[in-house]
């Protein structure tokens, strides 16, 4: 201890009293300037503590503490401190702010002075943030036409919380740091102000700051956009592994979600979610075998289209898997059972759940993605950086599976069928097609006629699946088609084996064309 703290020893306890109550709990480990620290009084000042909440201010139940002050509530709960070897710890301490609805537009002033927020003077004290385990910053009060000048992450509340284990951000933006969170949720609105959000590449750096740690995260529309000119990095860097991710979910726009795509590695045991608009084949792509020179987990070679969730805002949901082995069995079993399963939710858990009950696959990832020609479409055509993404096509995908039935994925009319067309065109390599109660919407991209100097669609396909779920009525295809589809493909690529699961599919049409495939 320094000559200069020695003369406040001499203060009269009464003093001593109102300087902790005042600065909150002593003895940091690493403190901020002007944070006081008196190791040699810490069984006095354990003591003030313990007796300077005021009951009056709010509810006291044990040790819970809860009261509204300025328009934010404030809930905070801790464990009896502990005092060892000169240092007085606590091995819980959770502190949840709260502005409610009905604080106006500037609720989320109420939690910056709590913060000890810099620009606003009049606030309290900093907070003592060196024991908060658990940490829950809500902030209900927001309206888009409120002061917006200094509403940016630039200006955004900092602390420093070694104990940090638990982070929950709701409609509100602060900077941290610490090395051991195993939870982090950071959600916005979707309307809030772009700029009081978090840049992407910070976002990042705190998480890899407690990658050792980190077993959940979610993240939604907390991110601000990156642009073209942001994404031109050059060389990406080695992925990264978080060992003990359980869960990863982001809600976010093409260009941000391909930027965490790419620099995490997941464990086998977790399976991320992606909620993307924009660019769907942008966003898939970094995922491909081809473009993702680091290797990882995250290589794939099959893809599974359903329908979205209803409710979830998005026209599709992809799985990408990795297939390894050729069981015949087991891929037709997953292309009648698990392919018609509906994400009902949106949370992917069904899903995943299922495809992972696949021998020989393993699911990498799965994504809810708009479903139209524009998303779709080559990446840098929306505007996309191409050494983010690289080329359009995803060169490692050999095997798709789709559900073909008409008034899920492939709604009336002939937009589905577009949407369906421009996306294999970006799989050049694929070597087997499953349809699940095929359609003539899903079948349909097959029947095209390409100009004399254009390759067929699907130029390496090998094998086309037709099959429905069991216990479903049989499905009706015409035997026409598929007499088309090997008349287009004739000559110009390798032969085609159509293989319909008889106990579910009934061939229809001219007598002629149904017995060829008999």
């Amino acid at each position: 201890m320094s000559s200069s703290v020695f003369p406040l020893l001499r203060l009269p306890n009464e003093l001593l009293m109102y300087i902790a109550d005042f600065l909150g709990p002593p003895d940091f480990p690493s403190c901020n300037p002007g944070w006081l620290v008196l190791p040699a009084v810490c069984t006095r000042l354990r003591a003030v503590f313990r007796s300077s909440l005021d009951p009056s201010a709010g509810e006291l139940s044990g040790h819970t503490y809860a009261a509204e002050e300025e328009e934010c509530n404030v809930y905070w709960s801790c464990s009896p401190p502990v005092y060892s070897g000169g240092n007085v710890a606590f091995a819980h301490w959770s502190l949840h702010l709260k502005a409610e609805e009905d604080a106006g537009s500037y609720g989320w002033e109420a939690i910056d002075r709590h913060l000890g927020f810099p620009l606003l003077l009049h606030g309290p004290h900093c907070l003592n943030t060196t024991w908060i385990t658990t940490l829950i910053l809500e902030c209900e009060a927001w309206e888009v036409g409120g002061a917006w000048d200094y509403c940016t992450f630039q200006y955004a509340p900092c602390f420093v919380a070694p104990a940090l284990r638990w982070l929950d951000l709701r409609n509100y933006v602060v900077d941290w740091r610490c090395r051991g969170l195993e939870f982090l949720s950071v959600r916005m609105d979707s309307e809030n102000y772009m700029y009081y959000r978090y840049p992407v590449a910070h976002l990042f750096e705190r998480l890899v700051e407690s990658r050792q740690t980190l077993q959940r995260v979610d993240l939604a529309h907390c991110l601000q956009t990156r642009y073209k000119a942001d994404g031109a990095e050059g060389v990406i860097p080695d992925a990264l592994t978080f060992p003990n991710l359980n869960k990863f979910e982001l809600k976010t726009a093409t260009n941000e979600a391909v930027y965490f795509a790419q620099r995490i590695s997941f464990p086998s045991h977790c399976l991320p979610t992606f909620n993307v608009h924009g660019s769907a084949i942008g966003f898939l792509h970094c995922f491909s075998r081809d473009s993702n020179p680091h290797g990882g987990k995250t290589q794939m070679n099959a893809l599974t289209i359903r329908e979205a969730a209803r409710t979830s805002g998005y026209g599709c949901t992809v799985t990408g898997s990795r297939i390894s082995g050729m069981d015949e069995l087991a891929l037709h079993t997953y292309a009648s059972e698990r392919v018609p399963r509906l994400d009902r939710y949106g949370y992917g858990q069904e899903i995943g759940r299922l495809d992972g009950k696949t021998p020989g696959f393993e699911p990498v990832f799965i994504a809810n993605l708009d479903w139209s020609v524009a998303a779709w479409s080559d990446p840098q055509s929306l505007g996309m950086s191409s050494t983010s993404v690289g080329p359009g096509d995803m060169q490692g995908v050999r095997y798709i599976f789709v559900n073909g039935k008409k008034g899920r994925l492939f709604k009336r009319g002939t937009a589905s069928a577009d949407v369906w067309t421009t996306l294999l065109r970006h799989l050049p390599n694929v070597r087997a097609l499953y349809v699940n109660a095929p359609s003539y919407d899903a079948l349909s991209p097959l029947l095209s006629i390409p100009k004399p100097d254009e390759p067929v669609l699907l130029p390496e396909l090998r094998l086309l699946w037709l099959g429905c779920a069991p216990g479903r009525p049989k499905e009706d295809v015409d035997a026409g088609w598929l007499l088309d589809i090997l008349a287009v493909r004739a000559g110009r690529a390798p032969d085609l084996d159509v293989d319909c699961m008889p106990e579910c599919i009934r061939l229809v049409g001219d007598v002629g064309d149904v017995q060829h495939f008999s």
